[in-house]
């Protein structure tokens, strides 16, 4: 994976992808996000994309989300 700047999306709905944010992640290195939503917005699910990918490649990632709050 070349970079580390990682994506956030959520299906908004159920149906559609929306966009929120980049977040940092460094190889090997533990680290904290804040995804920070701009409206309100109700989702189904999460996903972190990572940047670039090249292949042949071999890669283990640990992503875990939580401390989900929702007004």
């Amino acid at each position: 994976i070349i970079g580390d700047q990682w994506s956030v999306w959520v299906r908004e709905n159920g149906t559609d992808w929306v966009y929120i944010q980049d977040i940092t992640l460094q190889n090997d290195l533990e680290c904290s996000s804040s995804i920070i939503f701009d409206r309100a917005i109700s989702f189904s699910e999460i996903a972190v994309q990572p940047p670039k990918q090249y292949n042949p490649f071999s890669n283990t990632v640990n992503c875990e989300i939580t401390n989900l709050v929702m007004n």
